[in-house]
């Protein structure tokens, strides 16, 4: 028995849609997964660590609010601490990109090179513009 499926231009229409909007959620979601959103507020860095910390110990506001400026501080000294050992990150990073290419053919160095440019114009995760 030969079965035929044929679609008026009607159904093909709301077919569509529906595969359209189907990929949308899909691709919605991914992205959500893949690039999570980040605040860059000053006010909500440290929202949930701080919030956590009141829930859990019930701090009284003027305690939020010095506890609020330790997490600030803290968050400082951290970044801080990353501008320093920047340069040691870089130095073992360039290292390993030597290494690679000397055992890469001269196109997949060439590829490899690329590759390496466009991670290097992506903004850096948890980098911050002070």
């Amino acid at each position: 028995m030969k079965m035929s499926l044929v679609l008026t231009s009607r159904q093909s229409a709301f077919l569509l849609l529906v595969i359209i909007f189907t990929l949308g959620i899909i691709t919605g979601f991914s992205a959500a997964k893949i690039y999570p959103l980040r605040r860059s507020s000053s006010t909500t860095h440290n929202r949930k660590p701080l919030d956590v910390i009141t829930q859990k110990t019930g701090l009284t506001s003027d305690q939020r609010k010095r506890v609020e400026e330790i997490l600030w501080e803290a968050d400082k000294q951290y970044y801080q601490l990353r501008l320093q050992s920047r340069p040691k990150f870089d130095a073992i990073n360039e290292m390993t990109g030597n290494r690679i290419r000397s055992i890469l053919s001269p196109m997949q160095e060439a590829a490899y090179d690329r590759w390496r440019d466009e991670v290097e114009t992506r903004p850096k995760r948890g980098s911050r513009r002070d």
